[in-house]
């Protein structure tokens, strides 16, 4: 079948050999089928002349088999074995994922049990330091008040943290001192 391109531009058309381009003006010599004779009229800029050729290529015959070339199977296979590696290669690397995911899930774990042994080291360190010497313990009583307890009684009013910032760093007169002055009501 001749095809002639119309356009001002290069255009290609698929056949089947494979996609032929056709500058401007130009005619070639190219096979087709049915199908590509089709999609080539569908084109503005192609003229076709003459019969497409019968292609039993590609069809599937009455019992359901179907005809490819040597090179359309050889196409197919390079295809499946290129698909075949990447699949390959995605399991492997999906593996290696799942792998660094039970070693950061696992190293998680361990660093969440350090923390929450650690977290209890520093409560208690904060409960030793409120701690005196004389046996007064700095405790907040709701969020933003704070009072003196002494042997889990308290003993002093309901005070701001600033009031007792520096209770824990007092001497233990100054302490006694302190208590006496906000003496809980």
């Amino acid at each position: 079948m001749d095809v002639t391109n119309t356009s001002k531009a290069p255009q290609g058309i698929h056949t089947l050999e494979g996609v032929v381009y056709i500058q401007p003006g130009q005619t070639k010599s190219v096979r087709l089928n049915k199908t590509l004779e089709g999609h080539a009229k569908g084109l503005d800029f192609f003229e076709l002349e003459g019969e497409a050729e019968d292609d039993d290529l590609g069809k599937a015959d009455a019992g359901g088999g179907v005809t490819v070339s040597a090179a359309q199977l050889d196409e197919l296979k390079a295809k499946f074995e290129e698909k075949d590696a990447e699949i390959g290669r995605l399991t492997s690397e999906n593996t290696d994922l799942r792998r660094k995911v039970e070693d950061l899930t696992s190293e998680k774990a361990s660093l969440d049990e350090l923390l929450a042994a650690s977290e209890a080291e520093i409560a208690g360190l904060k409960a030793a330091k409120q701690t005196t010497a004389a046996g007064y313990v700095v405790s907040e009583k709701s969020p933003g008040w704070y009072v003196i307890t002494k042997e889990g009684a308290e003993v002093t009013k309901s005070l701001r943290k600033d009031d007792v910032a520096e209770f824990p760093t007092m001497s233990d007169d100054d302490k006694t001192a302190f208590v006496e002055l906000n003496k809980a009501s």
